[in-house]
């Protein structure tokens, strides 16, 4: 049985992929009217789907627990990060050609660790990947600028915004560990949903799509252009 987020997605994949095979067939009517001498001068017809209003019929079967020591949306392990993060930071440090030794990266996981641990968040929100990712980063910083002064020195200071970079490693890392929100599994099949009706076990949702077309663009100068998707 399909988790409600992603029976509610898979419709609106549906309602895209309706709307591509529609221009699918703007395209070939375009040819149809090109060879003919007369269809060639008329616009040719395309039909789109500017808003679209469904009722949704479900039946909510199981809900997910809360693991322990975590809120509804999902959690994270500072010990799993800061493992991913330790990892990350010494695949950065290894194009530099800086090597920590053992003890600095024992250190540096622990630090990160405690950093992370030591960061509060509301319990509504459970995570809060950008302060705990500059938490670890700053404590990453301490550790490589105080152990390793004389690699570095053989190589020349650290990059410019290399604490900045640490930043993004740290919400990667994050990201990578995090637990996922419990989810809501629901039944959809008609079958069901005729059995339950003269109940009140049967939820219904009432959406109204409205639907946004995006084209590709090229941006940049010369040297660096790049495509990129923007609305129509």
């Amino acid at each position: 049985m399909p988790n409600l987020g992603d029976f509610v997605g898979q419709l609106l994949s549906e309602m895209s992929i309706a709307r591509m095979q529609a221009d699918l067939e703007t395209v070939r009517l375009a040819e149809l009217y090109a060879a003919h001498p007369l269809l060639k001068t008329m616009a040719i017809p395309r039909v789109r789907m500017p808003e679209v209003e469904i009722d949704v019929p479900v039946l909510v079967d199981t809900t997910g627990e809360v693991a322990q020591g975590q809120g509804a949306r999902g959690g994270l392990s500072p010990e799993a990060a800061g493992k991913a993060f330790g990892e990350a930071v010494d695949a950065r440090l290894a194009v530099l050609g800086i090597t920590l030794a053992a003890v600095d990266r024992t250190r540096l996981q622990k630090d990160a660790v405690q950093a992370a641990s030591s960061v509060s968040t509301p319990a509504e929100v459970s995570v809060g990947i950008r302060p705990l990712g500059d938490a670890m980063a700053a404590a990453a910083m301490n550790v490589i600028e105080s152990r390793s002064q004389t690699r570095i020195a053989a190589r020349g200071d650290l990059p410019d915004g290399f604490a900045s970079t640490l930043a993004a490693v740290a919400r990667d890392a994050l990201l990578q560990t995090q637990t996922p929100p419990p989810r809501l599994a629901v039944i959809a099949t008609s079958a069901a949903i005729q059995e339950a009706a003269k109940s009140d076990a049967v939820v219904r949702f009432h959406l109204k799509l409205a639907e946004q077309g995006m084209e590709w663009t090229t941006i940049g100068g010369e040297e660096d252009q790049r495509d990129t998707l923007v609305p129509e």
